[in-house]
């Protein structure tokens, strides 16, 4: 997938809660994976479960190994890395919503809101020797218990109860000084992020990587090096991605032949259209076409 951005479903939209379970072979149930960079609007608590990862987080990398816990805020693009063979991760995904009690209540606005998204703190490590680790390690494994196993009537209510308990364990380790540091970092993933919505805008058309800077009133050699900090692309790899991205839509649900996707997408030369697919797809793109319409 190359739309960075991630829509959690739930079971019961009631109760938007999830688990996830990251190992090589894929997720379960169905969600972003290793070396997936991506964003959501949920609050996310990953713990390793075997080996070791590297989890790069607004373009900060950060070395968690068994046992570790970090928790990722919303909208802030993150990607885990593998780094030892048979590495696997848990995710708990929710929204904000669940730690608020009733929208414009006085907690929402004290105790969640001015700590939610990358303008304030997007990510926050918890290793063994931290002082706060077990406090919070408790609280999730209690979650997990709970979650996996389901045997009380109560037991959504019970869940509801610990993840506002595990809420404010972790805002009561975030000083004003360092909401204050992430507020000024903040300015850069937000440029970051403006050329991104212009490249998912503007795809189709015929931008140049001086459009992409300018998208956010900024140089192409400074544009350049905010978005790899935080994506591991430059602007123009990841246009071209995107484009790519949404060929791969359009093979699968269009009756347009291959020359009006590549049209569509933006590559006014056909034969590069099929070369730069068959390279990222390894495969061509009839022949993905007609896997897909034949399943």
């Amino acid at each position: 997938m190359n739309s960075y951005h991630e829509k959690n479903t739930y079971n019961d939209l009631l109760f938007p809660f999830e688990i996830y379970t990251i190992t090589s072979d894929g997720v379960r149930p169905a969600g972003r994976g290793f070396g997936d960079t991506h964003w959501h609007e949920e609050l996310q608590f990953t713990i390793v479960k075997h080996g070791k990862i590297q989890a790069k987080v607004n373009g900060e990398d950060y070395l968690l190994t068994e046992g570790d816990v970090i928790f990722i805020n919303t909208d802030v693009l993150h990607q885990m890395t593998d780094l030892e063979k048979n590495s696997s991760y848990i995710s708990i995904n929710f929204p904000a919503g669940l730690l608020a009690f009733f929208p414009n209540s006085r907690m929402e606005k004290d105790f969640v809101d001015p700590y939610l998204g990358f303008s304030h703190f997007p990510a926050r490590i918890f290793k063994q020797q931290n002082q706060e680790y077990h406090d919070i390690r408790n609280i999730l494994k209690e979650i997990e218990q709970l979650y996996f196993k389901q045997n009380s009537q109560t037991w959504q209510y019970q869940l509801s109860i610990l993840l506002c308990q595990l809420w404010l364990s972790v805002i009561e380790t975030i000083s004003v000084d360092t909401l204050k540091k992430m507020t000024e970092k903040g300015h850069k993933y937000e440029r970051a992020l403006t050329m991104i919505q212009y490249i998912h805008k503007n795809y189709h058309e015929q931008i140049q990587s001086q459009d992409i800077a300018d998208s956010t009133n900024i140089s192409i050699s400074e544009s350049t090096r905010i978005f790899k900090k935080f994506t591991g692309q430059t602007p123009y790899r990841f246009l071209i991605d995107y484009r790519l991205y949404r060929a791969s839509l359009l093979l699968e649900n269009s009756p347009l032949n291959i020359t009006e996707i590549a049209l569509a997408c933006g590559f006014l030369d056909t034969s590069l259209f099929i070369q730069s697919f068959k390279k990222k797809y390894h495969t061509t793109p009839k022949k993905y076409q007609q896997v897909r319409l034949q399943g």
